[in-house]
């Protein structure tokens, strides 16, 4: 079995960090340290109901903290899911490229594949900016685009990546397609 902290994009793996995140053993530890109590100490607890205090303390604690690590891995999973496309880290200029982006690691994209690039204004519109394609999914995921075909309305947009604006990488969008009519242009 593979060991879920290599997997962190799967349910799995997300289980695992949030239950270091949430410090399920501590939290267990301490269950532990206090069911011992209420066995140590039977008279300070009332004791009227058929399942035995420590039981039932062992019990609870122990449902608290399943469910706190089951609500932390759904939100992070839903959280991951807001947004698939990989975010835009940084730019750099290339011999190769009009602009090269680094992108958060993703499944999305594969080493050669064609990527298209939008800038979301108004947080709503896509503005279409360019085509390229994926250089290299690095050893640590991060994932190169080149961005090579920039439409001429949007040459602003080549120099602000070049000075790694922040909004602008905010507002920048990497998609694993083409759109069908720069396709049939580059095919020629």
């Amino acid at each position: 079995m593979t060991d879920p902290s290599a997997q962190p994009n799967t349910y799995r793996g997300l289980l695992w960090q949030s239950a270091q995140a949430v410090h399920a053993p501590g939290l267990a530890i301490l269950s532990s340290i206090l069911t011992g109590a209420a066995w140590v100490y039977p008279d300070a607890v009332r004791n009227d109901f058929s399942l035995k205090f420590p039981y039932a303390l062992a019990l609870a604690l122990g449902l608290v903290i399943a469910l706190t690590v089951l609500t932390h891995a759904t939100l992070k999973a839903f959280d991951l899911m807001q947004r698939p496309l990989p975010a835009v880290r940084s730019a750099r200029a290339a011999s190769y490229a009009r602009v090269v982006c680094f992108l958060d690691p993703s499944p999305l994209f594969s080493h050669g594949a064609g990527v298209s690039f939008f800038l979301l204004e108004d947080g709503k519109y896509e503005l279409f900016v360019g085509v390229g394609g994926v250089v290299n999914v690095q050893e640590n995921g991060l994932i190169q685009v080149a961005l090579i075909d920039v439409q001429d309305s949007q040459e602003h947009v080549v120099q602000k990546l070049l000075n790694n604006d922040t909004d602008l990488l905010k507002k920048l969008l990497v998609k694993p397609t083409i759109p069908y009519a720069e396709y049939s242009i580059l095919k020629g």
